[in-house]
């Protein structure tokens, strides 16, 4: 895996990936797909990710993007489903 700046990791083996894992898609420097991770087919080298809205599962194929993960343990992280339930149970203004 290679490290950016933004603290991503670039995925150089789906095989890396688990469910639960939180993914970008990319190409370049553009962000096409992000979610978390649902299951994997590291034989055929392909990912399938829930997107967090609409909730749409979709299959990244490596061969068409490069696959960023952003690590487990990062500091003051609450996670995704954390911190969707703290902005869903902000009162609207």
């Amino acid at each position: 895996m290679t490290e950016t700046l933004n603290t991503y990791l670039e995925v150089t083996d789906v095989g890396m990936l688990q469910p639960g894992d939180y993914v970008e898609a990319r190409r370049g420097d553009v962000i096409h797909l992000r979610g978390t991770v649902d299951s994997m087919a590291p034989d055929l080298g392909i990912v399938w990710i829930t997107e967090p809205l609409p909730g749409y599962r979709r299959i990244i194929d490596p061969q068409e993007f490069s696959i960023w993960l952003r690590p487990r343990q990062m500091p003051g992280d609450r996670g995704i489903s954390e911190q969707a339930s703290a902005f869903n149970a902000r009162p609207n203004r």
